[in-house]
């Protein structure tokens, strides 16, 4: 008999009676997973939270009366818990939506789960969110980056460099030509605190992938433009690779080829398609010593490996320290490699890249 798993309390808080059912009967085979409760109002949940005492809340975004991001805000007033928000792929394309839901407080968003025509119930993505989230402790907003912040890794701690005058490298500024960042959980808001630094006349091209549920990134854009002085956009194929910050677009990989931006459909990595692994690897061969790559706040282990690739070229690398990550396990896994320059504050990082102007 198992007896070391820890089980994660789920709240579940959908209108919809059928969808409930289906969840609980999917979270029911996860033996790390224990629905405390259901709920199918924001009224309702409002109710059941300090008689369950969840670790994580998955919440509907459409339901009557109180809709999931008003929902959030209220929960959030009253008690700091890590919430997940399910909505369509049709909701998802609303340009106003990824504003909406950080505002909130909203930290992870996914796209509901469907029964197929064959009778499958794909959830399994849905539970290892959960679980990851419910590792994230909440606290008040960091003065600095304006996010609502977390103070545990989900890996060791004390794998990574975290002191409170870290070094930051003062590199030669015609040594790097491209910056590539991979983000997963928590990273919309450090890209923006840390790209709404850097003014119009910013040299160098940024390319970013970011972990986002299909249809979700078309929002980020949006978000993050009215944000950034320089120009944002999704990465657009048989581009050239100029100034501006260029997202990965939707289930393909971002890849550099001759100094061209181009799509790969390689199988995914670990899941993740696009993959900071594969964009970093594409940069480690075509531009090998001048690229700086970076990995902020996420869960997995996504970028680690192509990193790796980038520092054995000659590259330079970037980490996101545990005190300013939602969860520090993507930064983690590459400062494990040994192959990190330096592990800094969203601050720190935009004065490396504003040191390379």
């Amino acid at each position: 008999m198992i007896t070391n798993l820890k089980t994660v309390r789920v709240l579940v808080v959908d209108d919809s009676r059928l969808q409930c059912d289906l969840l609980v009967s999917g979270f029911s085979q996860d033996l790390e997973l224990l629905v405390v409760g259901v709920a199918h109002s924001g009224v309702e949940a409002l109710k059941l939270i300090p008689l369950v005492l969840p670790d994580v809340i998955l919440l509907d975004l459409q339901m009557p009366h109180m809709d999931g991001l008003e929902t959030s805000r209220a929960i959030l007033q009253m008690q700091a818990i890590p919430i997940v928000l399910m909505t369509s792929h049709t909701r998802a394309q609303n340009p106003e939506f990824v504003q909406q839901a950080l505002k909130s407080g909203i930290l992870a968003v996914c796209e509901k789960p469907f029964v197929s025509v064959d009778g499958d119930f794909a959830i399994d993505p849905m539970c290892e969110l959960l679980k990851g989230m419910s590792r994230v402790r909440l606290i008040q907003k960091h003065r600095r980056t304006g996010i609502t912040a977390s103070s545990e890794s989900i890996s060791n701690p004390s794998s990574s460099n975290t002191s409170s005058v870290p070094h930051v490298p003062n590199w030669p500024k015609a040594q790097l030509e491209v910056i590539a960042i991979v983000s997963s959980t928590g990273g919309p808001q450090i890209l923006c605190h840390i790209l709404s630094k850097l003014p119009a006349n910013f040299p160098i091209p940024i390319l970013v992938v970011q972990h986002i549920s299909p249809g979700f990134v078309s929002s980020l854009v949006d978000y993050l433009r009215p944000q950034c002085a320089l120009r944002v956009d999704l990465a657009k194929a048989g581009s050239r690779l100029e100034p501006g910050i260029w997202l990965a677009g939707d289930q393909y990989h971002l890849v550099v080829q001759n100094g061209v931006l181009a799509y790969s459909q390689d199988p995914p990595i670990k899941g993740h398609r696009p993959a900071g692994t594969v964009l970093f690897r594409s940069l480690a061969k075509s531009r090998g010593n001048r690229v700086l790559g970076v990995v902020l706040t996420g869960m997995g282990e996504d970028g680690a490996l192509g990193l790796q690739e980038i520092k054995n070229a000659g590259g330079k690398i970037l980490a996101q320290d545990a005190s300013s990550s939602l969860i520090h396990s993507m930064p983690a896994a590459a400062i494990k490699l040994g192959i990190v320059d330096a592990v800094l504050t969203p601050d720190h990082i935009a004065e490396v890249f504003l040191s390379l102007m």
